[in-house]
């Protein structure tokens, strides 16, 4: 319900909608490790008098500037985004990614007791606008237009904006390097009945140059990522609580992955990579965890608060170079497309 009481300012709504950003995501609350700080002068470094809408801080990442204005905000780009690239914060941090967010006008009417409420359920409008690979401009995204969402969407879409292109290669590399070594000990000391079943599994030949072990690989690892995150909530069992117990760290492992698969979900991930994993040998699979567990943990710290951001950029990234898998594969855009459309024609009663 909206009440002419009359108007609230944007420092208003930036302070509730940094509340429900806080509460969405445990980092950026008090004692977080990182933090959303709303309307503060005190952030940016020689700069006094300029006072962003809202800095958010997570680790290991870069910062993200937000500035906000009420619908049409006709000078948001322009004057308040834009300028805000390379400004540098107290702690040295150089800004790279600054956020603009239209307000729908309505949240300036609302009665304040009502307002989180009438937040949580606001479309809210917004773009990012960063530094070129080359740094030598300014690039938006979207390029024209905007991207509509719930404070909820705007909350991941702080994740995307935080992650450095750096940290981003990084971790690619990192990660082509291990499945590469993984994918060449398969070959190595792996015979070829088992290499067979394994290409089997995923429908693919055992083919000389390697690629279907690429595969095979980067599917064992995606698996691992996801293992490390779980395990972060206690609701699986670490790498460190397995290498503790007696036995086979293979099966140890893959009987991890049956109760995460059973008991959580997540079947698409671990019911694939268990097929890869269980036809390996001992000498095998203990060579191919022992390089992929460590690059796991790796790659998921990269990422604390969310199962696909990092990792699925990542794994994306590897796909478009194609270093580890020789084929091309459609966008996830057109492919979410095509499978709308396609279910657009299912006579099926969705409730």
């Amino acid at each position: 319900m909206v009440r002419a009481t009359g108007w609230n300012d944007e420092q208003v709504i930036n302070v509730q909608i940094g509340e429900i950003l806080r509460e969405l995501n445990p980092q950026w609350e008090k004692g977080g490790l990182g933090s959303i700080v709303v309307e503060n002068t005190r952030m940016l470094s020689g700069s006094k008098g300029k006072k962003p809408d809202f800095v958010v801080i997570s680790p290991n990442r870069v910062p993200v500037l937000i500035e906000s204005e009420y619908y049409p905000a006709q000078y948001l780009l322009r004057d308040d985004v834009a300028s805000r690239i390379r400004e540098r914060l107290n702690d040295g941090s150089v800004v790279e990614q600054v956020i603009g967010l239209r307000i729908p006008r309505y949240l300036g009417e609302a009665d304040q007791t009502e307002l989180k409420d009438l937040v949580l359920s606001a479309e809210f409008e917004y773009c990012v606008v960063s530094k070129s690979v080359s740094g030598t401009q300014v690039e938006r995204w979207p390029s024209d237009g905007w991207i509509k969402g719930s404070v909820r969407d705007f909350a991941e879409f702080i994740e995307y904006a935080s992650l450095a292109e750096n940290l981003i290669e990084e971790g690619t590399e990192t990660l082509q390097t291990a499945v590469e070594q993984a994918a060449t000990a398969v070959r190595i000391h792996s015979n070829e009945y088992c290499r067979d079943k394994i290409a089997a599994k995923l429908l693919q030949e055992n083919d000389d140059e390697g690629q279907t072990m690429k595969m095979a690989m980067a599917i064992v690892i995606n698996a691992l990522v996801f293992h490390v995150i779980i395990a972060r909530s206690g609701k699986a069992k670490s790498f460190i609580q397995i290498r503790s117990e007696i036995g086979s760290l293979k099966y140890k492992i893959l009987e991890e992955w049956r109760i995460i698969s059973s008991e959580i979900n997540y079947r698409p991930i671990f019911d694939l990579a268990f097929s890869v994993l269980e036809p390996l040998g001992e000498p095998e699979s203990e060579r191919i965890l022992d390089r992929l567990l460590p690059v796991a943990t790796k790659i998921a710290s990269f990422s604390l608060t969310s199962q696909h951001d990092f990792g699925g950029q990542l794994f994306q990234k590897l796909i478009n170079d194609r270093k580890i898998i020789a084929s091309f594969y459609t966008l996830p855009s057109s492919a979410a497309f095509l499978a709308e459309l396609a279910v657009s024609r299912l006579d099926i009663n969705w409730s």
